[in-house]
Order: structure tokens, then sequence, then C-alpha cells
């Protein structure tokens, strides 16, 4: 029951892995300072959250957290 606002959408949990690493552009800085990124999978859009970077950089992360409906990385 917990997951039931998932009904239609892809589980991002069932596509990502912790450790899994992604090449991703930041689009956006948030009040955190968290680089904000889009990763596209087939109809399926997540937002991943990479801390020390800016907005334009492309950057290699390191998926160290998946969520619900968003993922958390770091830069390597």
């Amino acid at each position: 029951i917990r997951d039931r606002y998932l009904v239609g959408m892809t589980n991002i949990k069932n596509i990502y892995k912790v450790g899994q690493k992604i090449k991703v552009k930041i689009l956006a800085v948030n009040g955190y300072g968290q680089g904000i990124a889009h990763i596209t999978d087939g109809s399926s859009k997540f937002v991943i959250f990479i801390p020390d970077t800016k907005k334009n950089d492309e950057v290699t992360a390191e998926i160290t957290h998946v969520h619900n409906t968003y993922l958390v990385g770091k830069k390597i």
C-alpha cells in the first residue's frame, strides 16, 4: 500500500541501483546547493540530486541512494 501512488509509473528501484554510474548534465542547483539533473529511461523521467556541482556541469555520478521518486548521487 505504501507505493500505491506508483501505479502506472515505472518503479525507479527496478531500474537504478546504488553504486551504478551514470553521466548527466546539471540543469540547475537547488537551495541546498545540490545539482539537479534528469535521467530519461524510455517514457519515464527521473531526477537525481548531486552535491558539489554547478549548472551546466557534465559529470559522471555514482548513485548513493535510490528513493521512490528520485535518486541521490556523488560526483566521481
